[in-house]
């Protein structure tokens, strides 16, 4: 068992982590709702204020949900969550939590990274086209939660065209 007699329950501005998730309560219903939206529609987009919540619910809510089973009924109950921030160049950062989930057989990072980036620019055609490429068990499920979506859409000029 965890030591968490040091463990501030009330993180103020940041995210709740999924190994909070037993401080974070009250919102059962949310997470329920979102996890019937997820279940049927097969994305969900969370749209708020900012510092209302939103990653904190995915995170210390969602994640540990499914992590509990949650969402069997959509699948195999085995779930690989990938959790990227756009930033300045949102291809790289994609790639790089692809990476984290799986790079184990790759040489290395930087190696896997330049040819994940290659492949999504100019090979993927779809979401699906991903998710064959690089899941490697085959029948488990991905929830990919960008958090800070509209960094997309913000301040630098990438050329997507390399």
């Amino acid at each position: 068992m965890n030591d968490f007699t040091h463990l501030n329950p009330f993180p103020g501005i940041r995210n709740f982590e999924p190994e909070e998730d037993f401080l974070f309560f009250g919102r059962d219903e949310q997470i329920s709702n979102m996890l019937g939206i997820l279940a049927e529609k097969h994305f969900l987009a969370l749209i708020g204020y900012s510092g209302s919540g939103k990653s904190s619910l995915i995170k210390a809510g969602i994640i540990p949900a499914i992590q509990k089973g949650k969402m069997n009924s959509v699948g195999t109950g085995n779930w690989e969550t990938i959790y990227f921030r756009p930033g300045d160049d949102p291809f790289e950062s994609f790639a790089s939590s692809l990476f984290y989930s799986f790079g184990a057989n790759a040489p290395d990072q930087e190696t896997f990274v330049k040819e994940t980036v290659e492949f999504l620019k100019n090979e993927a055609n779809s979401f699906d086209d991903i998710y064959k490429k690089y899941n490697t068990e085959k029948h488990k499920n991905w929830l990919v939660f960008i958090d800070q979506f509209e960094e997309i859409f913000r301040f630098r000029n990438i050329d997507y065209s390399e």
